[in-house]
């Protein structure tokens, strides 16, 4: 029931992204810019759409009912996922506001402690050379300058990128 489940969810993404490509503006002589990807999508709806059925047909007729229990949402590791995934999100939802460097910060130790590091220092140390060393080949290497934050935060930003 699970594979079952997790495709039919793709088959709902990938429409509702063939939906979306009906917004790509044809200019010139580049119509492919909106019909490929819209063939692309079609087939894997098609393909998706066969193997929904072969799975509904493959299931026993007990299995065929939803339960909640197919997700094990009880077990330690689904926790950690979901509480990981959320924790992902709180970070999506911050990073205009605390910009990338104090927010890649706060996520990177964060998923660290939830993962199972326990050291202060280590912690700290490496989820501030990880952002520093990520932060620096945007910023100087590739010349992209990620979210800069608000008040002080986008003032530091602007200053931390012309350090060099």
């Amino acid at each position: 029931m699970g594979e079952l489940l997790f495709n039919a969810l793709m088959l709902l993404f990938f429409l509702v992204m063939g939906s979306y490509t009906m917004d790509i503006r044809i200019e010139g002589e580049h119509a492919g810019a909106r019909y490929w990807p819209l063939v692309m999508i079609g087939l894997i709806v098609i393909l998706l759409a066969v193997k929904i059925w072969k799975i509904w047909k493959a299931l026993p007729r007990e299995e065929r009912r939803f339960s909640i229990g197919i997700f094990k949402l009880n077990e330690p590791g689904i926790q950690k996922l979901l509480l990981s995934m959320a924790w992902l999100l709180a970070y999506i939802i911050a990073l205009p506001y605390t910009g990338y460097v104090l927010g890649t910060i706060l996520f990177f130790a964060g998923m660290a402690w939830l993962i199972g590091a326990r050291k202060v220092p280590v912690i700290v140390l490496s989820s501030i050379g990880v952002t520093a060393a990520v932060w620096a080949v945007f910023v100087w290497g590739l010349d992209v300058h990620p979210p800069r934050g608000v008040g002080i935060l986008e003032n530091i930003s602007i200053w931390l990128e012309y350090l060099i």
